[in-house]
């Protein structure tokens, strides 16, 4: 799933587009929020690809996982630049 994430060209939020929809790249967040174990998701958050490791420290936090203040300060000089489409 990671593979597929990484090649979209963004992180894209619930609602995208004109008409509020859910992307297939949402979807794909919501399968890997759903599936992928604590350890996968810690793993992702050092994936190449910032779209990935944005979805792998989202649904970290939606959890409510302990380990996000750590990731958080291990990546605040992450410069991994990524687009973003919500709304």
């Amino acid at each position: 799933m990671a593979r597929q994430i990484a090649t979209y060209s963004s992180l894209d939020a619930g609602a995208v587009g004109i008409a509020g929809a859910e992307s297939e790249q949402y979807r794909r967040f919501k399968y890997l929020e759903k599936f992928a174990s604590e350890n996968e998701l810690i793993n992702l958050t050092q994936h190449k690809s910032g779209i990935v490791k944005g979805y792998a420290f989202w649904a970290l936090c939606n959890r409510n996982s302990n380990a996000c203040k750590e990731i958080l300060n291990k990546h605040l000089d992450d410069d991994t630049e990524f687009t973003e489409f919500s709304g």
